[in-house]
């Protein structure tokens, strides 16, 4: 009987989810650029958004689970990316359902910008990854590849010509002597400054989340639904077990195969429904319902057997 409800339980959780996967991708993606000056450009990035549905904003906000848009840059020796990436619109600013804390998010449109420096004719290539999300669920996040061809950078040429006449006439050319030290031309390799930045910025976001996990696990054990269950959990393992090794090793499988069960699920989950889909399954009423009911049947089980 428990097995049938567990896998019920599953079968429902999945199915909930699922069923939101054959929504369509909400948004329309348009990327422009702009000349601003010579050399210089404007990368213009437009995202519509369907009704009802929202991106979050570069700094969303919330407990820190939220996936915001993230934009790559290819590498390009003629393209040089000047400061960060700039957003515009209507932005919304309040408490979500299922987060904690202020987030902030744009309905219908947004826009983005990014200045850059060309110093050739070339094509700017990139992509954009990012999660929609309506107010009861998120999609899985998409990436969106884009590229623009920049075609009107001015090419200085120099007139050797006039150059070599003046050096005729005027006082005769001095050849350098061999072992005379040359002084190595600057280099203009662009190095992309930003990619280090992110990585340590994300590595520290995601020792916090761990650390603060484990901070808050141990905390819950001192509550009055977890704390309780301590004697009983306790005396289970003393009484089926013969000696006290037996009774180390029953304990420790059975506390191993919860961490492995849960950590499989939580990442199957994690990986195919989306970031931010055990968030929307906990507090999702209707689950929570099944889940009373369910520990209900259990509970009065425990009576039965006094």
């Amino acid at each position: 009987m428990r097995k049938i409800l567990f896998a019920t339980g599953l079968l429902f959780l999945l199915s909930q989810h699922l069923f939101a996967q054959i929504f369509a991708d909400p948004t329309t993606w348009s990327f422009k650029t702009k000349k601003i000056s010579e050399g210089e450009y404007e990368l213009l990035i437009n995202c519509k958004l369907k009704p009802e549905w929202h991106l979050w904003s570069l700094n969303p906000g919330g407990d820190g689970m939220l996936v915001s848009p993230a934009f790559t840059f290819s590498k390009n020796k003629d393209i040089e990316i000047v400061g960060k990436i700039k957003e515009s619109g209507k932005k919304i600013s309040k408490e979500f359902p299922g987060t904690d804390g202020i987030t902030h998010y744009y309905e219908n449109e947004i826009n983005y910008s990014q200045k850059f420096k060309a110093k050739a004719n070339t094509v700017f290539k990139g992509s954009v990854r990012y999660q929609s999300c309506d107010h009861g669920q998120c999609l899985k996040p998409e990436e969106k590849p884009f590229e623009v061809k920049i075609t009107d950078v001015a090419v200085v040429t120099v007139d050797t010509t006039e150059t070599v006449a003046k050096v005729d006439t005027a006082v005769p050319l001095q050849v350098e002597a061999p072992d005379t030290p040359k002084v190595a031309a600057a280099s203009n390799e662009i190095k992309p400054a930003t990619e280090p930045a992110v990585e340590k910025v994300e590595s520290s976001g995601n020792t916090y989340l761990l650390l603060s996990g484990l901070g808050y696990g141990l905390i819950s054990v001192f509550t009055p639904c977890v704390f309780a269950m301590l004697p009983m959990t306790v005396s289970f393992f003393l009484k089926r077990s013969k000696d006290r090794k037996t009774g180390i090793k029953n304990a420790l499988t059975y506390s191993l195969s919860i961490i492995l069960i849960f950590t499989v699920l939580g990442a199957l989950i994690s990986f195919t429904l989306g970031g931010n889909a055990l968030n929307a399954i906990a507090t999702n009423w209707i689950v929570n319902i099944f889940f009373f009911l369910i520990f209900m049947i259990f509970g009065i089980s425990f009576f039965r057997r006094l």
